[in-house]
């Protein structure tokens, strides 16, 4: 999925008759996401570079996953860290950071600055956290994170036999 003219799952989706549940999100990157239905079948189109279609992956996959299991515990557990060094976001619209987190502390990676179609920023980081609305996060402020392997659950459930 992309934004504008060069968007062509739309079309896709309505020559299948789907019917469209989410046309996007305000979360940057990632606001290009289509969640759609046909029939008994969902579809979730991703955006197409890496990190927002890994974001989304990240937010949505799990979520979609659990409510289809018939679970109840339908949200992703932040972690709370100790933001590391202070970076810059715009006001407007939901930013995504990505970061590193170890030892309770949060780093951004290259203090938040980088392209949607990069891979580095995926590898060197193993979080992130979603900036709603603000222009700047200080030094050592509490800040709310998501780890790359998100936690449903209050306790760890034994999966194996």
């Amino acid at each position: 999925v992309s934004m504008g003219e060069k968007d062509y799952m739309h079309k896709v989706l309505q020559n299948i008759n789907a019917d469209i549940l989410l046309d996007s999100t305000n979360i940057k990157p990632g606001r290009p996401v289509i969640f759609s239905k046909k029939n008994d079948r969902f579809i979730l189109s991703l955006p197409g570079n890496p990190i927002a279609a890994f974001i989304q992956c990240i937010l949505f996959l799990p979520l979609l996953i659990q409510k289809f299991n018939g679970s109840d515990n339908l949200y992703l557990k932040p972690i709370i860290a100790i933001n590391k060094n202070e970076f810059k976001t715009s006001k407007n619209t939901s930013h995504i950071i990505l970061g590193h987190y170890e030892n309770g502390y949060f780093q951004a990676y290259n203090d938040g600055k980088y392209q949607g179609a990069q891979i580095a920023p995926l590898l060197k980081s193993n979080a992130f956290t979603i900036i709603d609305n603000k222009d700047s996060i200080k030094k050592d402020t509490k800040i709310k994170i998501i780890s790359y392997m998100p936690h449903f659950f209050d306790k760890i459930n034994n999966i194996l036999n």
